[in-house]
């Protein structure tokens, strides 16, 4: 019953999800850029550096190392899964190796949208590396080297997926793909922008929610304005 109410919930949810999010991307493109901006200070420049340094070395490794790579899609294909148990279905097989295709979850068909372009925009292992992080006794320097190190190498990886080969955009549909991951991606990674910069976790979240509303209510004034 479980699986049945939120297969259908996520169905019907799909074209306003889809329009949802085209029409708060112009104001939440802003909002990212002037969140990323005002943080580009003197007092975090040890942090930028490290993003930098590690997304130029993430970009030119991670598919080059049999140990990123398995990495990379381990990664990938967890969140396939978790999301598959999270809406009820059931993984049939899970694989994963070093080989740059190397990764299959094959789950219950027919899956949704959120389980196939989940891995795109759930920066699940720079949450998980970055509260391992904030848990131990680094000191300020130390922490802002390995919260700028791992947002720039998870950066990197994850861009690297995004490519028009992955069979999961043609699986959620690509009109969908190209009308919802813009906007996910940028609310994600700005909670996770926010808890590197900060270490507060449910900050992060709350970034997220406020962004999102504020990004509607921005997109919804200008309608107004517009037709008025």
């Amino acid at each position: 019953m479980y699986k049945i109410i939120i297969r259908g919930l996520l169905g019907v949810l799909k074209l306003p999800v889809a329009l949802l999010a085209v029409f708060i991307l112009p104001p939440l493109a802003l909002r990212t850029y002037s969140a990323a901006l005002e943080s580009f200070d003197g007092e975090n420049w040890i942090f930028w550096v490290s993003v930098g340094l590690a997304f130029l070395l993430g970009w030119t490794v991670v598919l080059r190392w049999s140990v990123t790579r398995f990495l990379l899609i381990l990664e990938h294909e967890m969140i396939h899964v978790l999301l598959a148990w999270l809406t009820g279905l059931k993984v049939e097989r899970l694989e994963v190796n070093h080989k740059q295709d190397g990764g299959l979850a094959m789950i219950e068909a027919p899956a949704n949208w959120l389980v196939a372009l989940g891995p795109y925009f759930v920066p699940l292992a720079l949450f998980l590396y970055a509260f391992v992080v904030h848990a131990l006794p680094v000191g300020a320097e130390g922490l802002e080297i390995a919260m700028g190190a791992i947002l720039g190498y998870e950066l990197a990886a994850n861009m690297r997926e995004l490519h028009p080969r992955q069979t999961d955009f043609g699986a959620a549909g690509w009109w969908f793909t190209c009308m919802f991951l813009p906007s996910a991606i940028l609310l994600m990674y700005g909670g996770a922008f926010h808890y590197a910069l900060t270490g507060d976790l449910l900050g992060g979240w709350t970034y997220i929610w406020n962004a999102a509303l504020g990004s509607f209510a921005q997109s919804w004034d200008f309608v107004v304005a517009y037709m008025a």
